[in-house]
């Protein structure tokens, strides 16, 4: 013989019913995984004497952006002085921009 609780098929009918309206209403964030696209400009600097609107064309696809900058770090032989400059690796030559030529100030 079954023993049933009274009231208990109304009761989970009533917790459904509540849990689909507030599915059905609850608002998204914009922050939720695959709400949005995210832009990663990877490799976004000039190379050697190539692309040097890479920046420029990085910015103006809008946001939300994610862009990857590779300083790297050179030392002149001659003169001692040392300074980091954007690359995509070595060897450098000292005649890439800086990070704040290129990223601050360009444009």
């Amino acid at each position: 013989m079954h023993k049933t609780v009274p009231g208990l098929k109304p009761a989970l009918a009533l917790c459904f019913s509540v849990t689909c309206a507030l599915s059905a209403f609850a608002q998204h964030s914009p922050f939720e995984p695959g709400a949005r696209t995210l832009v990663d400009a990877h490799n976004c600097y000039p190379y050697f004497e190539w692309w040097t609107d890479r920046i420029d064309r990085a910015l103006s696809a809008g946001v939300p952006l994610a862009i990857e900058q590779d300083p790297l770090w050179y030392t002149d032989r001659r003169t001692g002085r040392s300074w980091s400059v954007v690359a995509h690796g070595p060897p450098v030559s000292g005649h890439e921009p800086t990070l704040e030529q290129y990223f601050f100030e360009s444009g």
